[in-house]
């Protein structure tokens, strides 16, 4: 069992899965999967502290454990964030 493996186990049903880049031109992607949050918090232009910031351009935004796995494959990510949110 790899690491990502026991990771989502730990998360509940519905992680926010988002898949961004610090510039439009980066070639680089990063992933960062949010537990115990509302899409809406992520995908807002009006938070005083958003928890991506707005210069950073999403690529794909999802709501399930599938798009994870699926989505370091496709995007080739080599490290995920996993953020905890308690509100």
């Amino acid at each position: 069992m790899s690491v990502i493996d026991k990771q989502i186990e730990k998360l509940d049903d519905f992680p926010v899965v988002v898949i961004w880049k610090k510039s439009e031109g980066a070639k680089k992607h990063y992933m960062t999967v949010f537990n115990k949050i509302s899409i809406d918090r992520i995908n807002t232009t009006r938070a005083r502290k958003p928890l991506i910031p707005l210069e950073y351009p999403f690529m794909d935004i999802g709501v399930g454990k599938r798009f994870i796995k699926d989505w370091i494959e496709t995007y080739g990510i080599k490290s995920v964030e996993w953020v905890n949110v308690n509100k």
